[in-house]
């Protein structure tokens, strides 16, 4: 016998951890459970017979297969799988068969993505698709697809189509992160990954900053983009990993001046370097400065104080993750890509014939609707967790440093053991104003 299906969804106002905090089971009397949990037995009764009714639905074990492939944990690690064939044939297309005409196997590649599109389609809302980060991926990986096939069914710009390519598969792979959300302890770990957009945001002022600077300095009137980017970018990046810049100084080489490589710097009629060098040095040493020693620290800090944050709220964050998995895949149609085409197709017909397609999201409001006895169980039910999310606080608190100096200064203080709480308060309100007006 199951216990009565709770989601925190259907009261936003309790705190959405009580509907997971871990109890011990046992089966009591007929029609009950009893509930261990954070030393105290709570005993619950619970009308069987409306599960008993609902079990009746799945007379045959054919029904009842059909539920277990339904199920969003069957969904979920069937397109898990179907995942990574996707990645494997991608993957193979572009190391192993990727010709002037396309062959099988990247027809194949552009069909299964057709059906990722038509997900895609099929999960957007207004104003709430384009909130998810995976989501963001999805939209991403899907452009650079389809910019690289443009690119690729041309002549000319057949290689650069293959390269668009190979850079939409790492944002595939990147896509691949979302299924350790499944895992309470790396799940929430993935937050942390926002904090180097921010870091790289800041990296990037002090690299232009002293990029454009130094190749100003340096070198007079280039007008070759690829070299002006390499000096005033990539250079500097290069120096915070500790490429140190051979042209700061005159101890430049002159075996580098050519119309193939970089521009040498302005030199005088001694072939000697015009710029300041003590300048360009001082100018190297600050952003050294900061690049490596402040910025970097500051990143360390950034990632240890985020750790700290995520690891203190590790399941909470983890069950919020959890509770919007099967939420996605409850809505979601059961074959994986690419043979999810046929529920598309079977949704299409039947807004064409009935103009009433089936909402796979409402199935999931649907499933959560309790009235009668089902709303007075889970009335019980969440009495239950709060209860239980209470005691586990208290008894957190209780086992912390500062509940324990507070235990046994109450303890151990014979003066105050004998006195009321009230008169225990007008002693320390009395004390705190001695102290005050002194």
């Amino acid at each position: 016998m199951g216990l009565p299906s709770i989601h925190p969804s259907i009261h936003p106002s309790i705190h959405p951890s009580i509907f997971f905090t871990p109890l011990s089971f046992s089966g009591g009397r007929e029609g009950g459970y009893t509930w261990t949990g954070c030393q105290s037995v709570i005993y619950i009764d619970v009308d069987v017979s409306a599960h008993s009714k609902q079990s009746g639905k799945f007379p045959n074990c054919l029904s009842r297969l059909l539920g277990l492939y339904c199920a969003p944990q069957v969904k979920f690690y069937g397109n898990i799988v179907s995942y990574f064939a996707f990645l494997f044939l991608f993957a193979y297309v572009l190391m192993v068969d990727f010709q002037r005409t396309p062959s099988i196997a990247e027809l194949v590649l552009y069909f299964w993505l057709f059906t990722l599109v038509s997900e895609e389609i099929r999960q957007v809302r207004p104003k709430v698709y384009i909130q998810e980060l995976w989501n963001i991926l999805d939209v991403i990986s899907i452009l650079l697809f389809c910019l690289g096939l443009a690119f690729r069914l041309t002549t000319k710009l057949l290689y650069p189509g293959k390269i668009i390519l190979c850079i939409d598969f790492v944002v595939f792979c990147l896509r691949l992160m979302a299924i350790f959300t499944i895992n309470r302890t790396l799940g929430p770990k993935i937050i942390i990954m926002r904090d180097l957009f921010f870091f790289m945001f800041l990296l990037s002022i002090w690299v232009v900053a002293y990029g454009v600077a130094k190749q100003g300095i340096l070198i007079e009137n280039d007008n070759r983009l690829d070299w002006i980017m390499r000096g005033a970018i990539y250079e500097p990046y290069l120096v915070i990993f500790g490429n140190f810049p051979e042209n700061v100084d005159s101890e430049w080489r002159s075996a580098q001046c050519n119309p193939l490589k970089p521009k040498c710097p302005v030199l005088n009629e001694k072939e000697m370097p015009v710029f300041p060098e003590w300048l360009t040095i001082v100018m190297l040493c600050v952003y050294l400065l900061f690049a490596n020693i402040l910025l970097i620290n500051l990143l360390i800090a950034i990632f240890n104080y985020t750790f700290e944050e995520v690891h203190d709220n590790t399941d909470r964050i983890w069950k919020f993750q959890r509770y919007q998995l099967i939420k996605e895949y409850y809505s979601r149609p059961a074959p994986p890509p690419p043979f999810i085409i046929l529920s598309h197709l079977y949704l299409f017909i039947r807004k064409l014939v009935l103009w009433n397609a089936p909402k796979f999201q409402t199935a999931f409001s649907k499933a959560l609707d309790f009235r009668g006895k089902e709303e007075e169980e889970l009335l019980s039910w969440e009495a239950l967790m709060r209860d239980t999310y209470m005691i586990s606080e208290r008894q957190a608190k209780s086992q912390s440093m500062e509940g324990r100096i507070q235990d046994s200064s109450q303890k151990y203080n014979p003066a105050e053991s004998s006195l009321s709480s009230s008169q225990i308060q007008a002693i320390r309100w009395l004390n705190t104003s001695k102290c005050a007006s002194e």
